[in-house]
């Protein structure tokens, strides 16, 4: 929600959140009805035992143990996708019910493309940064940006690595905001430096610079030679920093 948390410092709230607004709106209904259904196997005592030690072991536990010890976290949910499969289950006891009074092939076909709509929308308009996927709970990708994180792995930087190696001089100087996460897309000669270093704000340079952190807004006059966006969402932005800019 726009607040910075040390992974290790993380309100218990943070895992529920995450997941509840990086999966598709339909997902999560489904989950929630889902969920109320086991609910009722339970108290009728009609759930397998089996589904149970899956859904107990594989997700619940698992879940419940790392709100409670508020276990460290970082780059949202992506260290705890292991548990995704069993807690999809309750998605299949919702779809399962649903299918008991649908009866026709096509009629669940275009159910099941209508619940995948969302999903499917999204990654053609992301793509190829569908990790960075937020729903409509949150004002999806948009009403994201700047609250919580999008591109934090720089996958981006290889966007601005083809409009920078074309027209970069011979050992030009590049500032960067992770230097690991270019260097896989830069030519070999460029001089790459870290941009908050004191080469760099003296002398400038090409500025290659994330919007995590909201680094992207470092040197505001500066010349923008290229910009990562998808729906407004800016991931990173390529700048000439001539050095007499602060």
């Amino acid at each position: 929600m726009g607040t910075s948390y040390h992974a290790s410092d993380i309100p218990r709230s943070y895992l529920p959140t995450m997941m509840g607004i990086q999966f598709t709106e339909t997902i999560v209904i489904l989950v929630l009805i889902g969920f109320v259904l086991l609910l009722k196997k339970l108290f009728k005592k009609e759930s397998p035992v089996d589904f149970l030690l899956f859904f107990f072991f594989g997700f619940f536990l698992v879940f419940s143990a790392l709100i409670i010890l508020r276990s460290p976290l970082y780059d949202n949910f992506r260290q705890v996708l292991f548990i995704t499969p069993a807690l999809f289950m309750l998605v299949a006891i919702a779809l399962e019910k649903l299918f008991e009074r649908i009866r026709k092939n096509w009629t669940r076909a275009i159910v099941i493309i209508l619940l995948a709509l969302p999903g499917i929308y999204q990654g053609v308009q992301l793509h190829p940064y569908e990790y960075t996927y937020y729903n409509a709970f949150v004002g999806d990708p948009r009403g994201a940006f700047r609250r919580f994180e999008t591109d934090y792995w720089r996958t981006s930087y290889r966007e601005l690595a083809d409009v920078l190696n074309p027209i970069a001089e011979n050992n030009a100087r590049v500032g960067v905001t992770g230097l690991q996460s270019f260097k896989f897309y830069a030519r070999p000669d460029p001089n790459l430096i870290k941009i908050n270093g004191d080469e760099f704000k003296e002398n400038g340079g090409y500025a290659v610079l994330t919007s995590r952190w909201d680094y992207d807004k470092a040197y505001a006059e500066a010349t923008i030679l290229a910009s990562v966006e998808r729906q407004g969402v800016i991931f990173s932005v390529l700048k000439y920093v001539d050095k007499k800019i602060p």
